[in-house]
């Protein structure tokens, strides 16, 4: 079995509920799942392994439906200017929206162990031994909010499963991207973001992967990659839980 398994991690790090809260999803009267989750059976079983590589786009990583290699956006704009690759896991639609919803916006953080899971799994799989590289907080964030989803989510993959996390990027802009348009949001990263050297000299990884949560324009992971880029990092890659 896979050591990163979905169900196995789950089982380890999550001691199953005796009086579970509803389903955070939808709010029906929650029976844990099979895994003690705060989570119904049915919203659980929505919560499927990633499609594999070989039906994604080569670029964007969103699911193919009849094109092959490269879906049709990505045949007419390359969305990347340095970011190899992108693979965000599911689409922000339906019950994925619902989650990440209830994640974020619901702040039910006790959903983070399980989609650290997940996104541990898929980056074993799809890029093994690739060092994780988080998108950074805007400043003040933490502050503000008790708490950043990607941070959150960097800590327990590198905590929980010994995963490589170097965190090689700080924010310098405090504008929220998501209040920007397309134009406003390109302007907005040129600056955003700056290199942070490894600790105690260790050396620029050749190949890192950057995490986020949701890939909307893909603006924000290419940023990154360009600094990284800037700074001996010759092949960058992306993984998201949600693409939008």
């Amino acid at each position: 079995m896979n050591r990163f398994s979905l169900f196995s991690i789950a089982r380890k790090i999550l001691a199953a509920a005796v009086f579970p809260e509803n389903c955070v999803v939808c709010g029906a009267p929650g029976d844990g799942g099979p895994e003690g989750l705060p989570l119904c059976g049915r919203c659980f079983g929505k919560i499927q392994r990633p499609a594999p590589v070989n039906v994604r786009c080569g670029i964007c990583g969103c699911q193919l439906i009849s094109e092959k290699n490269l879906c049709m956006e990505c045949r007419k704009r390359n969305p990347y200017a340095h970011l190899k690759r992108a693979y965000p896991l599911f689409s922000y639609q339906g019950w994925g929206r619902e989650l990440l919803s209830a994640w974020k916006g619901g702040e039910k953080r006790s959903l983070s162990p399980l989609l650290a899971a997940i996104l541990a799994e898929a980056a074993e799989e799809v890029f093994p031994g690739i060092p994780i590289v988080p998108v950074p907080p805007r400043p003040g964030k933490i502050r503000e909010k008790g708490w950043d989803q990607v941070a959150e989510l960097s800590a327990l993959i590198e905590k929980r499963f010994r995963y490589p996390v170097l965190r090689l990027l700080r924010r310098t802009g405090a504008v929220q991207q998501k209040q920007l348009n397309r134009e406003e949001r390109l302007s907005n990263l040129k600056t955003a973001f700056r290199f942070c050297p490894p600790k105690r000299g260790s050396p620029v990884p050749d190949t890192a992967l950057l995490l986020d949560d949701v890939i909307t324009t893909g603006a924000t992971l290419d940023a990154c990659a360009s600094v990284l880029a800037e700074n001996g990092v010759a092949a960058v890659y992306g993984i998201s839980l949600f693409y939008d």
